[in-house]
């Protein structure tokens, strides 16, 4: 997707505002926001994934494992590090996970993802957003503000996903570390 948004942009570039805009919708945008919401995709698979693997790897180091793993839809990151404590190779997993989609990834991103699923997200080049926001006050005072969200430029855009990329590759690795824990310990019980 990456690679897609980069040649885009060769093409996007130097046209006017009106064929911009055709590009964008067909080509363009689709792909911005797949690979904007990846990130967040990724790190939750890997929790999710995590926290079962360590569970049920759980059974070889607890005298008294119990299989208490919550349901499926209430798995958090909360949960992979309530099993994962027995496992030494969690903790860099963990550092690599918390890199992805992280508070910086949301702020550059202009917290896309969260508002491209329950708002109004920012547009990918031409267009904005949030023109009225709804705010309470300390003293429950109701008020409007006027103002407006930047379009998500590419040439911004890139450089975090990148950098998002090398994060995923990162706890990749971690993890293919902590299911090599997992397997050493499982050949030794």
């Amino acid at each position: 997707m990456i690679t897609n948004l980069e040649a885009w942009e060769g093409v996007i570039d130097g046209k006017d505002d009106d064929e911009k805009h055709e590009i964008i919708i067909e080509f363009v945008s689709p792909f911005a926001t797949l690979a904007i919401n990846m990130p967040y995709v990724i790190r939750s698979r890997f929790i999710y994934s995590v926290a079962h693997l360590c569970h049920q790897a759980n059974k070889i180091k607890q005298i008294k494992w119990v299989d208490d793993l919550p349901l499926d839809d209430e798995i958090y990151f909360d949960t992979a590090d309530k099993y994962s404590t027995l496992w030494k190779r969690y903790k860099k997993l963990k550092l690599a996970l918390e890199k992805i989609s992280s508070k910086k990834f949301q702020s550059d991103t202009y917290d896309f993802r969260n508002k491209y699923n329950h708002r109004y997200s920012p547009r990918i080049e031409l267009g904005l957003t949030g023109l009225v926001t709804r705010q309470v006050g300390d003293d429950g005072k109701v008020s409007y503000g006027f103002g407006y969200t930047k379009p998500l430029k590419i040439d911004r855009l890139l450089p975090s996903l990148t950098y998002q990329h090398a994060n995923s590759l990162k706890a990749f690795e971690e993890y293919r570390k902590l299911i090599n824990e997992h397997i050493s310990a499982i050949g030794q019980a």
